[in-house]
């Protein structure tokens, strides 16, 4: 017998002896790697169709960035904070104390000045003085003047004057003297010889109905019957 011959010899058991089921074993073996290999995830059941999955969690989210917008610049682009460090809040300055301000003293009250009134300006004092050096009559008022004067309805207010013309120039009651306005005026009623006021050489006949103003130092004639008129 040759090496070769040795090589393939396989020994056969002897008889009686009993025989391993070398298929069953291999079953057992490949159904135990079988199981080894396909393993499953925790969760999921195998049923004869569908596998169930866990319910998903979803992940955390980072709350979104602050989104800023520049109101200086019109359509600015809005501005995305930078992640970094926190800012370092500046210390409060602290005000420094103030002094309190003194209050002015009030000013002492000042008395009460006595305010006079102007002394009201005295009316002019007109006055008549008669020829020959007669009597000054002071004109206050109106007054009618004539040889025999009488009242008149026209004048309720005048007083009579009654002059003695020795020539009987003068009429009854020849005129009227009265004061308006601080002024003197005199009137012409109706006389006989009329009534002229003259001022050196100037020369003013009043006309009947009307009247005409008296200067201060002027003559009055009432026909040849010549009167001073003087103011003070």
């Amino acid at each position: 017998m040759s090496t070769d011959d040795n090589d393939s010899f396989i020994a056969l058991p002897p008889p009686g002896a009993p025989v391993e089921d070398t298929k069953t074993d291999v079953a057992a073996v490949a159904s135990a790697e079988a199981v080894e290999f396909i393993s499953l995830p925790p969760g999921i059941a195998l049923d004869s169709g569908t596998f169930t999955v866990p319910a998903r969690t979803p992940p955390a989210r980072e709350p979104a960035p602050e989104i800023v917008f520049v109101p200086t610049v019109l359509g600015a682009a809005p501005v995305l904070p930078v992640a970094g460090p926190a800012p370092v809040a500046e210390p409060t300055p602290v005000a420094e104390p103030v002094e309190a301000l003194a209050a002015p003293e009030p000013a002492p009250p000042t008395a009460p000045v006595a305010v006079t009134p102007p002394a009201p300006t005295p009316a002019p004092v007109w006055r008549l003085a008669l020829p020959d050096g007669g009597a000054i009559v002071a004109l206050d008022a109106s007054v009618l003047i004539g040889r025999n004067p009488a009242a008149s309805a026209d004048y309720p207010h005048a007083t009579l004057l009654p002059v003695v013309d020795l020539t009987k120039s003068v009429s009854k009651t020849h005129a009227l003297l009265e004061i308006d306005g601080g002024v003197l005026w005199v009137h012409d009623l109706d006389s006989t010889n009329g009534v002229y006021v003259v001022v050196g050489d100037d020369v003013s006949e009043v006309v009947p109905g009307t009247r005409i103003t008296v200067p201060a130092d002027a003559d009055l004639e009432l026909g040849e019957f010549v009167m001073r008129i003087t103011r003070s």
